[in-house]
């Protein structure tokens, strides 16, 4: 039996730590990454997230297919930026420890409703 939620560390954990058995480009999963991005750079200047227009390699040499979304580090001028898959950017946010930054919106998925949901209030 699923539980009917799972915290954001929980699923960022999953997603490089268990990706062959998931599928981390499902929303289920995205929502830790956006979650984790907007804490951990609430203003957006160093991290975005874009959905691939053609095939990429992320910096660690994982492919990112046409229209996933990966997750770029801007670190300078045009052309420049950092790529990284969705599984290498959950285990970046999972050691820096986003679930322990201020809220941005959401805390947990909820599996009744198919959503991120804030389950409790943090930061």
């Amino acid at each position: 039996m699923k539980q009917p939620v799972r915290s954001l560390n929980e699923v960022l954990f999953d997603m490089f730590a268990n990706e062959t058995m998931l599928k981390p480009q499902e929303n289920k999963n995205l929502w830790a990454i956006y979650e984790g991005i907007q804490r951990l750079d609430p203003i957006g200047l160093t991290w975005t997230t874009v959905t691939a227009r053609k095939k990429h390699e992320c910096i660690r040499g994982h492919e990112i297919k046409e229209g996933d979304v990966y997750c770029k580090h801007n670190v300078g001028g045009w052309g420049s930026d950092w790529k990284f898959c969705v599984g290498c950017m959950a285990m970046l946010l999972y050691f820096w420890k986003v679930d322990e930054l201020p809220l941005s919106m959401f805390t947990h998925w909820n599996y009744e409703e198919g959503r991120p949901v804030r389950v409790k209030d943090e930061k």
